[in-house]
Order: C-alpha cells, then sequence, then structure tokens
C-alpha cells in the first residue's frame, strides 16, 4: 500500500498523542483504561500492520512503542509472561525497521535499550 508523506505524518503525529494519552493514564495507576486505550490504537492504526512485510520504518517504531506501553502496563499487573512476549514482539518491530531503514537512528536505538532493560524484569 502506497501512502503520501503527509499521510504518514498525521499518522504519526495521532499515534504520539495516543501514546501520550496512555502514559498518562499510566502514571495516574489507571491501567485498565491505558490498556484499554492501546487496545484502541492497535484497533484503529495497527489492525493491518504485519511486521515481516510492513516497509515503513516510522510505522514499525511506533507499532513497537505502543508494543512497550503494553508491556509495562503488563508488567504492573505481574503479568510477566505475557508482558516478555510483547516485549519481543516490540523487538522484531525495531529489527525490521533496522532493516528496512536507511538511517541510522537514535530514538530506536533508546527504544531498543529500555526493551532490553524491561525484558530483563520480566525473568
Amino acid at each position: 500500500m502506497i501512502q503520501s508523506k503527509d499521510y504518514i505524518e498525521r499518522l504519526l503525529q495521532d499515534i504520539s498523542r495516543g501514546i501520550a494519552k496512555i502514559l498518562q493514564m499510566k502514571e495516574r495507576g489507571q491501567y485498565i483504561r491505558a490498556m484499554e486505550q492501546v487496545k484502541e490504537a492497535y484497533d484503529t492504526y495497527f489492525e493491518d500492520i504485519d511486521i515481516e512485510i510492513e516497509q515503513n520504518e516510522q510505522r514499525l517504531q511506533a507499532y513497537a512503542s505502543l508494543l512497550k506501553e503494553e508491556g509495562e502496563i503488563l508488567l504492573e499487573e505481574n503479568k510477566k509472561v505475557q508482558a516478555k512476549d510483547v516485549f519481543l514482539k516490540a523487538c522484531r518491530a525495531l529489527a525490521k525497521a533496522e532493516d528496512v531503514s536507511v538511517n541510522y537512528d537514535l530514538g530506536r536505538l533508546s527504544l531498543q535499550s529500555n526493551l532490553d532493560i524491561l525484558l530483563k524484569r520480566c525473568l
């Protein structure tokens, strides 16, 4: 699916706003509402994503960020096995983003470092 640059930029801005809402809910301890927001974001922005065939590095990175938020909520709920699975999926999305990217991205590196730390908490 070919999408215009403007469309992708608007999509990424919308996703960023959604993740900001999730962060606020997590900070307030509203994990059920935060998880509902995560699921809404999946349905709205990532319903059709397939990590193996997706070619938009920004979309893959945004997906990994959302997965990270979901995993952190699961960790807070002491669901370590589910959190680990979600974090590993985020790592796969980031690896694919790295594969399709033509640029080095510090944000992606930082997200991967955070995921590595979070994965250790799942042990």
